[in-house]
């Protein structure tokens, strides 16, 4: 009995007060990994957040730069289509005068063809190069595979 005492005391209890030691090692540590893994998906998250919102801008940049260009485009083509009924009513004019026999409508006419020659550019639009920047999905997947491989070893 004597022999029983000493080892409990001195062999069986020390070793139970040692895993419980280390278990409460083991909580600590695992706390730590715990909350840096916490802090990094954290950090994975807000990152995705402002790479969509950067996306989010730039769509509505890119919708108001279509309506500007639309706005453009129809000015231009509202300012033709008063270019060319001009020109159709220079035609009619024209075949008229010519038709006529009156020589007094000739005197008053100018021809208006230099006018008529100068086109107006139409407007260029040069749009911005937008390329599709990879998120790091390396760098997820295995943030994710990792913590799906969590495991538990018993001893």
């Amino acid at each position: 009995m004597k022999e029983d005492l000493e080892e409990l005391m001195n062999v069986l209890c020390p070793e139970y007060e040692d895993r419980v030691l280390e278990i409460d090692r083991k909580k600590s540590n695992l706390q730590k990994k715990y909350d840096k893994l916490t802090i990094i998906a954290d950090q994975m998250g807000e990152k995705l957040h402002r790479e969509i919102d950067i996306f989010i801008n730039k769509k509505n940049e890119i919708s108001g730069m279509k309506w500007r260009h639309l706005v453009a485009l129809n000015k231009q083509k509202e300012e033709l289509v008063r270019q060319i009924s001009k020109r159709e009513q220079s035609v009619q004019y024209l075949n008229e005068l010519l038709d006529t026999n009156e020589l007094s409508m000739f005197s008053p006419y100018k021809s208006r063809n230099a006018e008529f020659r100068e086109l107006s550019p139409l407007v260029q639009f040069s749009l911005p190069d937008i390329s599709l920047e990879e998120i790091d999905r390396g760098e997820l997947y295995n943030f994710l595979l990792l913590m799906a491989f969590v495991s538990f070893k018993g001893q």
